[in-house]
C-alpha cells in the first residue's frame, strides 16, 4: 500500500499547496487527516506524510510562479489547443493565446509576441468558471493581440486532418464524430445537444473510458486468434502508444496508455510484484512526474477514483452471488460514483439516467471504434452517417421518456461530502458492519431530504446581488417572501436557465413573488421570459403603476416618476427597508433623474445604494451621493467589458464621501443577510 499513499500524499499536498480558496483548503485539510489516520493504521503514515509535504511544496512553487505583463516575445511549445485559443508553454510559464480558427498542433514549436498581462474574464453565478479552468491548467496570463510565427511545426498536421476528415460526413454526424473521436464540442449540433439535455455528454467525449473498452476488445479479439499471452500483450501496447499524440491533450487516455504499460512491464520482467492498486498508483506517480497540473484535472481524479474505489469495493461486488448480479452490482456503483459529477449545474437530476446511459454506452462505443477505424484508413459515410443518424434517433426517443427531478445543484462541497460517505459505507462493509451500514446510510438520505427543506428561511432575511456579468438582478428574501430586481441577460446563454434558476435552487427558493423590471435594456430584462416560463413566478411589474408594492414586511416605493425620452430615464428607482437597512437600487437612472429625485424628496436617505448604469459616468452625480448618503455602494458589472465600467470619476465620487465599494466582477455574488424572529 505505500505507493497507493505516496500517490495519495502527492495529490493531497498539490491541492492544499496550489488552492487558494478557504473551502478548499478545509476539505483537502480533512481529507489529508483521514489519509493520515488511514496510512497510521496501514504503517505508512512517513512516506504519507513525505508525499503530501512534497506535494505541498510543489504546489505552493506552481502557484507562487510570476504573471508576465508587458510586451514581449516568448518561444514555446503548444500543450493544448481549441478551436479559437492554445496555450503555450515556455520556461517563463503557460500562456493562452487567442487564435481563431487556427491549425497548430500539440508539440509545435511557436513564437508569440504581444502584450501580456493576468488573464481575466467575465464569470457568472453558478455558470462554469474558464479562468478557474486555466487556473488548473497553469494559465494565469494572457497575451493580447498576439503575432504568432511557427519555429518547428510537427510533419504530421492531425488537426487539418480531422477537419479533411469529418468533410466526408453529413452535419448531423459530423458534430457526434467530433466529439466522439478528438473531443471538440459543437454545442449548437444536434448531438451535443441531445446528449446534453439527458445528462450524458460524457458518452460523446473522447475519454479514457472509451479507449480502455477498445482496447480490451483488441485484446480479447487476438487472444482468440493468437495462443501467446505475452505476445497479444506487446501487440496491444505497440498499437496503444500509436495514440501518444492524443495523449499529449486527454489526461484520461495517458492514464490509460501508462497504466496498460506498467501492468504489462509487472506482469512479465516483475512478475506480479505489484497488486493492482499499485500499478495504478504508480501510473499516477509518474503522470504527476511529467505533469503536476493533472492532479487538478476531472479525467485524472475521477479516472484514478473510480479505479481504486472499485477496487476497493470488489470484495463487496464478489460478496454476491451470481456474475450477472455482480456485473449490474458494478456498473451500478460506477453510475453512482459519477452522479455528483454528471449532474447538471442546473439541478436537474434524471431519474432514469442510469437506465439512459447504458442504453447509449454500447451503441457510443461502436461509433468510437467505427469512427476511428474510419479515421484511421478511409472514411466510410456509407457506414457512420446512417449509424450517427440512428443513435440521433435512440437519443431523441430516450428524450421523450426521460424524467427529470429538479434539486438544489450540491456543488463541490456536496460532492465531497457524497465521496466521504461512500467511502464510510464500503469500509463498514468491509469489516462487515451491516447494520450501522443500513442505518448511516438512512440517515445519510433522510438529511438529504431535509436539506431540501428550506428550513432556516423562516429565520434568516437576505439580499443578493447576483453575479450576471454586465448587467443587474438583485434578489431581496423577508423569510419565505422573494422579490427579485430586474433578471440580466446575455445573448449567448440562457440567463435564467444556467444562472438565475440554479441559484435559486441553491438557495431553497422555489418561487418569486414579485419580478420588478426596472427597464427594457436587455441586460436588465434578457432574462426575464425564461425565468417566466420555466419557474413560478407570481407577479410581474415592468411600470410606475401599482406602487407602493407589499412584499413581507418589505414596502417598496418608486422615485422616479418623471420618464423622458429615453429608455434609462424610465428605469424604475426602487426604495425598500430590510434587515433593518435601507436600500435604494436605481436601475440606470441617469444624473437628471437623480437630481430630480433628490429636489422633490430631499429626505431620502440609504445604506446601501446600487449603483446607477453599473458605475457608468452618465449616473451617480456627486449632489445624489451628498444628499442620500450611502455607507456602501454595489456596483454591478462585467469583467474587462467594453463599456469601462465602472468609471474613475464614480469611485472617485464614492470614495470621496467615504463610501464603501464592492463589486460583482471582483467578489461574484454580493450577499448580505442576517438571523430575524420568525413571528414578527
Amino acid at each position: 500500500m505505500r505507493a497507493f499513499f505516496l500517490f495519495l500524499g502527492l495529490v493531497l499536498g498539490l491541492w492544499l499547496g496550489y488552492c487558494r480558496e478557504p473551502w478548499s483548503l478545509a476539505c483537502m485539510a480533512i481529507l489529508s487527516l483521514i489519509a493520515l489516520i488511514l496510512s497510521v493504521k496501514k504503517k505508512e503514515a512517513l512516506w504519507y506524510v513525505i508525499a503530501l509535504l512534497l506535494g505541498a511544496g510543489i504546489g505552493l512553487t506552481l502557484s507562487l510562479l510570476p504573471v508576465l505583463e508587458g510586451k514581449r516575445t516568448i518561444v514555446g511549445v503548444v500543450t493544448k489547443t481549441s478551436e479559437n485559443y492554445f496555450i503555450v508553454l515556455s520556461f517563463q510559464g503557460r500562456y493562452y493565446v487567442s487564435a481563431e480558427e487556427h491549425l497548430y498542433e500539440v508539440g509545435d514549436w511557436v513564437s508569440v509576441s504581444g502584450t501580456f498581462k493576468p488573464f481575466v474574464r467575465t464569470t457568472y453565478e453558478s455558470r462554469f468558471d474558464f479562468g478557474e479552468y486555466l487556473s488548473f491548467l497553469g494559465v494565469r496570463s494572457e497575451v493580447a493581440y498576439p503575432k504568432i510565427a511557427g519555429r518547428l511545426l510537427l510533419p504530421l498536421r492531425f488537426r487539418t486532418y480531422e477537419k479533411a476528415f469529418l468533410q466526408n460526413f453529413s452535419s448531423e454526424a459530423q458534430g457526434a464524430l467530433s466529439s466522439l473521436l478528438f473531443n471538440r464540442k459543437d454545442y449548437s449540433s444536434l448531438a451535443v445537444s441531445l446528449a446534453s439535455s439527458l445528462n450524458v455528454l460524457f458518452l460523446l467525449s473522447a475519454s479514457g473510458m472509451f479507449f480502455s473498452l477498445a482496447f480490451r476488445g483488441i485484446r480479447k479479439i487476438l487472444g482468440r486468434h493468437i495462443d501467446n499471452e505475452k505476445a497479444v500483450g506487446v501487440i496491444v501496447l505497440v498499437f496503444e502508444w500509436l495514440f501518444v499524440p492524443i495523449a499529449l491533450r486527454k489526461v484520461g487516455l495517458a492514464r490509460v496508455l501508462l497504466r496498460d504499460a506498467l501492468a504489462f512491464v509487472n506482469k512479465y520482467p516483475l512478475k506480479e510484484r505489484w497488486n493492482r492498486v499499485e500499478v495504478l498508483s504508480y501510473s499516477g506517480l509518474f503522470l504527476l512526474a511529467l505533469w503536476p497540473f493533472a492532479a487538478f484535472q476531472s479525467g485524472f481524479l475521477i479516472g484514478y477514483g473510480l479505479s481504486f474505489i472499485l477496487y476497493f469495493a470488489s470484495s463487496f461486488i464478489k460478496g454476491h452471488k451470481g456474475a450477472w448480479k455482480r456485473k449490474i452490482l458494478g456498473l451500478f456503483l460506477i453510475r453512482l460514483l459519477i452522479l455528483p459529477v454528471s449532474a447538471s449545474t442546473e439541478g436537474e437530476l434524471h431519474l432514469f439516467g442510469f437506465l439512459i446511459a447504458e442504453c447509449c454506452l454500447p451503441y457510443a462505443v461502436l461509433l468510437f471504434v467505427l469512427g476511428w477505424l474510419s479515421y484511421a484508413f478511409v472514411a466510410i459515410p456509407p457506414l457512420l452517417n446512417p449509424l450517427c443518424q440512428g443513435f440521433l434517433g435512440m437519443m431523441g426517443a430516450l428524450q421523450k421518456i426521460d424524467v427529470i427531478l429538479y434539486i438544489p445543484p450540491s456543488g463541490k462541497l456536496g460532492a465531497l461530502v457524497f465521496y466521504l460517505l461512500f467511502v464510510f459505507l464500503l469500509w463498514l462493509s468491509e469489516i462487515k458492519m451491516r447494520s450501522l451500514r443500513i442505518k448511516t446510510g438512512a440517515i445519510a438520505v433522510l438529511a438529504y431530504l431535509i436539506s431540501l427543506v428550506p428550513v432556516l428561511s423562516p429565520f434568516t432575511e437576505e439580499v443578493s446581488f447576483i453575479n450576471v456579468g454586465q448587467g443587474d438582478c438583485i434578489l431581496l428574501r423577508d423569510r419565505f417572501k422573494t422579490a427579485m430586481i430586474d433578471t440580466g441577460g446575455n445573448i449567448g446563454f440562457d440567463m435564467a436557465k444556467e444562472v438565475l434558476i440554479p441559484y435559486l435552487r441553491k438557495k431553497r427558493i422555489y418561487h418569486i413573488d414579485y419580478l420588478f423590471i426596472t427597464h427594457h435594456d436587455f441586460d436588465h430584462y434578457g432574462a426575464a421570459d425564461s425565468l417566466r416560463r420555466l419557474y413560478d413566478v407570481r407577479h410581474y411589474v415592468d411600470d410606475i403603476d401599482p406602487f407602493p408594492i407589499k412584499v413581507g414586511s418589505m414596502v417598496f416605493a418608486n422615485y422616479n416618476e418623471y420618464g423622458g425620452t429615453e429608455e434609462n430615464d424610465t428605469s424604475l428607482v426602487l426604495y425598500t427597508e430590510l434587515m433593518g437597512k435601507k436600500w435604494l437600487f436605481t436601475g440606470d437612472a441617469p444624473k437628471e433623474i437623480e437630481r430630480k429625485i433628490i429636489a422633490d424628496h430631499p429626505e431620502l436617505d440609504c445604506d446601501i445604494l446600487k449603483v446607477g448604469h453599473h458605475g457608468s459616468d452618465t449616473s451617480t452625480c456627486e449632489e445624489f451621493i451628498a444628499t442620500i448618503t450611502p455607507q456602501e455602494a454595489v456596483i454591478s458589472v462585467g469583467a474587462k467589458n467594453t463599456y469601462g465600467h465602472p468609471k474613475q470619476v464614480v469611485l472617485a465620487t464614492l470614495k470621496k464621501y467615504g463610501v464603501k465599494i464592492r463589486r460583482t466582477d471582483l467578489e461574484g455574488t454580493i450577499t448580505y443577510a442576517r438571523l430575524c424572529s420568525p413571528w414578527v
